[in-house]
């Protein structure tokens, strides 16, 4: 009989176990530079990336939902050229 070698597999799909806000904060800086509007710093970004995209595009941009959908689209094609880029474990994760 094979042992197995896994013991368990965590996702993550919320920023529980990696944390991804600087790649969030990345593409929202790609996009808006894309727009021509003003770059964020990443200090008035993270409090808002627990919110996701919509909790930070609902402070950043005023604009009708049929533009922030065009916008959520081109930022998710931004998020995924960028995944993985600065993402770090939080401390004590790699224990788990």
């Amino acid at each position: 009989m094979k042992e197995n070698i896994i013991d368990s597999i965590l996702l993550d799909l919320d920023g529980t176990l990696v944390d991804t806000a600087s790649e969030m904060h990345l593409a929202l800086n790609v996009l808006l530079n894309e727009e021509e509007m003003e770059l964020q710093p990443y200090e008035a970004v993270r409090p808002h990336v627990s919110n996701g995209v919509m909790g930070i595009f609902n402070t950043i941009f005023e604009d009708s939902p049929e533009v922030n959908g065009r916008r959520f689209n081109r930022y998710l094609d931004i998020y995924e050229e960028h995944l993985g880029i600065n993402a770090q474990v939080f401390p004590g994760m790699n224990e788990v």
